[in-house]
């Protein structure tokens, strides 16, 4: 199993379009093959500081992910509403 720890920090201005755009990501990314889950949790210590756990079947599962149309669409979206570069930790299981 793969765990993915994806840390972001959303512009102040742009928490309420972030949450929309991460509506739907998780939404979609819930149906894929090879999911076992998939939520985003607000730091409790910042409004803005928001981190998605995501737990995958394996690496070819995750890859399939990476090319969906969904995902795609969110790091396009997200360019415009993180305040900093995304930080991503990957452990196997």
């Amino acid at each position: 199993m793969i765990i993915l720890l994806v840390g972001m920090i959303v512009k102040e201005n742009k928490r309420d379009d972030f949450l929309k755009v991460t509506e739907s990501l998780i939404k979609n990314t819930r149906l894929e093959k090879g999911n076992i889950d998939y939520n985003l949790y607000l730091d409790t210590e910042s409004d803005n500081k928001y981190l998605m756990v995501e737990n995958w079947k394996n690496d070819e599962c995750l890859c399939e992910h990476n090319q969906s149309t969904h995902f795609k669409n969110f790091v396009n979206e997200s360019t415009n509403l993180l305040s900093e570069e995304i930080e991503i930790k990957k452990y196997e299981v």
